[in-house]
């Protein structure tokens, strides 16, 4: 089957999104890319792809820099990743994948690891993973996908809070 391509901007922060075979039960091993391309002066897209089953997505960030990165620091690395995992966990609550959908948040929360947040951010983000977990043994997948993917979604948003003086978005 074709493609299905859903394109964002790097200043939303949003995944690009491509399913390769269209039916959603494949199984692949997760992999992952990073590329570094110039933007506008004094800019530079950071580019994260992600892959887990048959989905590949793209998660973007734009960072100040005057030379090109080399390293690219890797917060900035883990956010594009996490807003590559996000859009994957997005597309498979569209499809009511459940527990691909909790796979995938957790890949991102993963990626994202203990220091997103500014230390003196009280954060309860914690509380909601367990929650979220909790829900999902109970047989409630779909509530507890949910709660993870949003949980991953406010984690991201707390990191950029964090790298706010390295990113251009």
């Amino acid at each position: 089957m074709g493609a299905v391509l859903l394109a964002m901007t790097a200043a939303t922060g949003q995944a690009a999104l491509e399913d390769s075979s269209g039916n959603g039960k494949g199984k692949k091993a997760m992999s992952e890319q990073v590329t570094v391309e110039p933007g506008a002066e004094g800019q530079w897209r950071v580019r994260a792809r992600r892959q887990g089953r048959d989905l590949s997505g793209e998660g973007v960030v734009l960072m100040r820099a005057s030379s090109r990165p080399d390293p690219v620091p890797p917060a900035l690395v883990a956010l594009a990743g996490a807003r590559a995992w996000l859009g994957l966990a997005q597309k498979r609550l569209e499809a009511s994948d459940w527990e691909g959908a909790a796979a995938l948040a957790r890949q991102g929360l993963a990626e994202l690891g203990p220091d997103y947040a500014k230390p003196e951010v009280d954060d309860s983000t914690d509380l909601k993973v367990h929650a979220a977990e909790e829900l999902i043994q109970k047989g409630q997948l779909d509530n507890g996908a949910r709660t993870l993917t949003r949980t991953l979604e406010n984690r991201i948003a707390l990191s950029v809070d964090r790298q706010r003086a390295l990113l251009a978005e």
